[in-house]
């Protein structure tokens, strides 16, 4: 999706210690980072707000993910209650696709409290409704999607990030 121009939330993918990380969070990430320590089926997770706690924050997550060592995947932390914003896209055999709008779903943790739809234009006005449109037929066009689906993202603090594109079901169309 990064090659397609669609945004997603910038993160490390290399994994790296807190020492090679901060070069690149300082300068393509951006703080706070969230560091991800993952083996089998436990996952460490801690925030660093600054430089000074990114030590600290890949020890803790490596502790955490049971894995001896602290290298980790570093993300862009987002804040703690972002907007999930899906875009519904249509797309066929001829490399048509179009988007038709956006509904949002407040999220508190894994569940969604409030869907509105079509979102409120004081979360998403006509000018970010446009544009996460077209991230979402970029998105679409970029794995050469056919048929109905939804493309998910976040949006916190006006920056929109891509998710996941997932296909309708036949019960969800009907």
């Amino acid at each position: 999706m990064a090659a397609a121009g669609v945004p997603i939330v910038p993160h490390d993918q290399a994994g790296r210690d807190g020492r090679a990380g901060a070069k690149i969070i300082e300068s393509e990430i951006g703080w706070p980072i969230a560091v991800k320590a993952r083996r089998r089926r436990r996952q460490g997770f801690r925030v660093a707000l600054s430089a000074g706690e990114l030590k600290a924050a890949f020890e803790g997550a490596a502790r955490e993910g049971e894995n001896s060592s602290a290298t980790a995947l570093s993300t862009r932390a987002l804040p703690a209650d972002p907007r999930h914003v899906e875009v519904q896209v249509l797309a066929d055999a001829h490399g048509a696709v179009v988007h038709l709008g956006s509904a949002t779903a407040r999220s508190s943790g894994a569940q969604k409290l409030i869907e509105e739809s079509p979102a409120p234009p004081w979360v998403v006005d006509g000018a970010l409704r446009e544009r996460i449109g077209r991230i979402a037929t970029d998105a679409a066009r970029a794995v050469d999607y056919r048929g109905a689906g939804t493309v998910e993202g976040l949006l916190a603090d006006g920056e929109y990030f891509f998710l996941e594109m997932t296909r309708a079901s036949r019960s969800s169309i009907a």
